[in-house]
C-alpha cells in the first residue's frame, strides 16, 4: 500500500535513536529505547478463537496462548499484499501462521503497549499518562508508549465537530517537531514507560487510489453522503468517510511502525486511544484479562443511558496481545481484503465490528467506567475570550447525577469546563 512507510529495524544490536527518519518521505521519526533490540519485529496472533457476540462481563482467560507468526514488515515492503493477499499474509479474509506453539516469558512478566492516534490540535498526553501507563507500571507492568501525530491537520482534518467553536490545544502552538518530541518522551519516560516513540507527521496521511471493489461492491459508509459530483466527474464523500480512512492507516502505520521495532515477541495487552481522550480514573487492567480477545465500551458517553442495541464504541480498546494485529491493520484489510461482509457498512463502528468476526477477533463490552475517559478539546466561545479546555459528552448535572456507569464526581477536575454547556450559553 503507498503511503505506508517500510521500517524494519529490528537486528539485535539496533538502537532507537534521536535522529529523524523519513517515512513516506515526510514524517519525522524519533523515539528513545534501551541500546539493544532482544528479538526481532514478530507478531503475535491467536489462531483458535471464534467470534462471541457482545457482552458486559469479561470473559476468563483462555488456556492456551498462540503462536507468533512470521516476521511482520510494514504493508509496502509485504510482497504478499502486493500480491493481493492482507496483511497477514494469506489470502484475503484468511489468516496465517505457527499454530499451538507458545510464548517462553519470565513468571510474571507482562508488557503492555500504548498507543495514541491523532493531531497535535487535540492531543492531551498527560492524563493518558497518568491513568494509563503509570497504574499498569504500579501494577507489574513493562509499559512501552507510542504515538502518531500529524502536526498540521487544520480545518475539518482536525475538527469535524464544527459546532463546538473549537480551536487548537493552545499548549503546542508553537512547538517544533523537536520540541514536541522532547516534551512527549520526557514526560512518558517520567511516568514509567520503558520506551517511547513518536512518529510526527507534518501533515495527515495521503490516502490511497481506492481498487475498484471498493466501488462495485459498495466498501462505503452507506449512511453517509457519496457519489460523483457534476462538477468535476470523480467520486467524492462525505468528510466522515474520509476521516474514517484517514484514521486507520495512521493507526497501521503507528502499529506497523512498533512492530519493527520491538525488542520482545509479544505484548500482553494493547490499549490504543485516541489523542484526545482526556482519562479521568486509572485503567485497571484486571478488568481485561484475556489475551486473544477485544475489549470497548459500548457507544455512548459515560454517565449516560447506553443505547437499547449496544453497537461498538471505536474510541478506546483494550486488544489482547495476541489479535491486537488483526484490527489494528483496519486499512489495509479495507483495501485489500474482498470478504462481502466488509461492503456496505452503515458506520466506522461497523466496519471495525464485521472486521472483527472476518478474522475471527471475539470482542467484548465493558462497563464504560472501566474505560474511564471523556473526549477532549479547547473551545473558543468569543473571539475576545481565551481558549478553553472542555469535555465532551457530560455537563455537572450529569456528572453528580448519572443515569449509568460514570466517574465519582471528584475525579473531574472543579475548574472543567464542559462543552455542551458551553454551546449553550
Amino acid at each position: 500500500v503507498a503511503g505506508l512507510p517500510a521500517v524494519v529495524l529490528c537486528s539485535a544490536s539496533w538502537a532507537l535513536t534521536s535522529a529523524p527518519l523519513s517515512v513516506g518521505g515526510a514524517a519525522v521519526v524519533r523515539g528513545l529505547s534501551p541500546a539493544r533490540a532482544n528479538g526481532c519485529c514478530r507478531a503475535q496472533r491467536q489462531l483458535d478463537c471464534s467470534f462471541d457476540p457482545p457482552n458486559y462481563e469479561p470473559l476468563p482467560q483462555r488456556g492456551t496462548l498462540a503462536a507468533a507468526a512470521s516476521a511482520a514488515t510494514a504493508i509496502a515492503a509485504d510482497p504478499a499484499v502486493a500480491a493481493g493477499a492482507d496483511a497477514f499474509g494469506g489470502a484475503s479474509g484468511s489468516i496465517t501462521g505457527a499454530e499451538g506453539s507458545t510464548i517462553s516469558k519470565r513468571p510474571g512478566y507482562r508488557r503492555l503497549l500504548v498507543l495514541v492516534a491523532g493531531v497535535t490540535e487535540r492531543f492531551y498526553p498527560i492524563p493518558t499518562l497518568r491513568h494509563v501507563v503509570a497504574p499498569a507500571v504500579r501494577a507489574g507492568y513493562t509499559v512501552d508508549y507510542y504515538a502518531v501525530l500529524s502536526m498540521d491537520a487544520s480545518g475539518a482534518k482536525a475538527f469535524r465537530a464544527y459546532w463546538y467553536a473549537p480551536v487548537g490545544n493552545p499548549q503546542f502552538v508553537n512547538y517544533t517537531a523537536q520540541d514536541l518530541e522532547t516534551y512527549i518522551i520526557r514526560r512518558a519516560r517520567f511516568y514509567g514507560a520503558s520506551r517511547a516513540g513518536v512518529l510526527l507527521l507534518p501533515n495527515e496521511v495521503e490516502l490511497d487510489v481506492l481498487p475498484f471493489h471498493v466501488f462495485a461492491n459498495q466498501r462505503l459508509l452507506v449512511a453517509e453522503k457519496h457519489g460523483i459530483r457534476e462538477s468535476t466527474g470523480k467520486f467524492d464523500a462525505s468528510g466522515t468517510f474520509w476521516l474514517f480512512l484517514m484514521k486507520m492507516k495512521k493507526v497501521e502505520l503507528l502499529w506497523n511502525w512498533t512492530v519493527g521495532n520491538r525488542m520482545d515477541r509479544s505484548y500482553d495487552h494493547v490499549v490504543w486511544t485516541r489523542s484526545d481522550a482526556y482519562w479521568v480514573d486509572d485503567l485497571k487492567m484486571e478488568h481485561f484479562p484475556d489475551h486473544a480477545r477485544v475489549y470497548s465500551r459500548p457507544w455512548g458517553n459515560l454517565c449516560s443511558k447506553p443505547f437499547r442495541e449496544p453497537a461498538i464504541n471505536d474510541q478506546t480498546f483494550v486488544l489482547g496481545g495476541h489479535v491486537a494485529g488483526r484490527l489494528l491493520t483496519g486499512y489495509s484489510a479495507f483495501l485489500l481484503n474482498k470478504s462481502p461482509l466488509l461492503d456496505r457498512v452503515g458506520s466506522a463502528e461497523d466496519f471495525l465490528k464485521r472486521l472483527a468476526v472476518v478474522r475471527k477477533v471475539p470482542w467484548t463490552f465493558v462497563r464504560p467506567d472501566w474505560l474511564p475517559f471523556f473526549l477532549a478539546m479547547h473551545m473558543q466561545p468569543s473571539n475576545s475570550s481565551p481558549p478553553v479546555l472542555c469535555i465532551r459528552g457530560v455537563n455537572r448535572e450529569l456528572l453528580e447525577r448519572p443515569v449509568a456507569e460514570c466517574v465519582a464526581p471528584w475525579r473531574v477536575p472543579a475548574t472543567m469546563a464542559f462543552c455542551d454547556t458551553l454551546v449553550l450559553q
